[in-house]
């Protein structure tokens, strides 16, 4: 089997800074928290604690809605950071 990648030209590319900018504020923060946090993390079940509060705290946003709605439209989201 033979695989061929395509690589984009720099041209047609986005900086990673604006990839995460275009995520919820909450949702960069929070997985920012668990990266760092979770580096030294005493066990798995720690690790996966922290990251369902994260999940659990962001799933109640109007971001989390916005996002969801805006998948649905096939649209960009428009995040508030509420």
């Amino acid at each position: 089997m033979v695989v061929v990648i395509s690589i984009a030209s720099k041209a047609n590319r986005k900086p990673t800074s604006a990839l995460i900018a275009a995520n919820s504020p909450l949702g960069v923060r929070l997985t920012k928290q668990v990266v760092q946090v979770n580096v030294d993390a005493p066990s798995l079940e720690a690790a996966v604690e922290l990251e369902n509060r994260n999940q659990t705290l962001a799933a109640g946003t109007q971001d989390m809605t916005e996002a969801m709605t805006a998948f649905i439209q096939k649209r960009p989201a428009a995040f508030t950071g509420r």
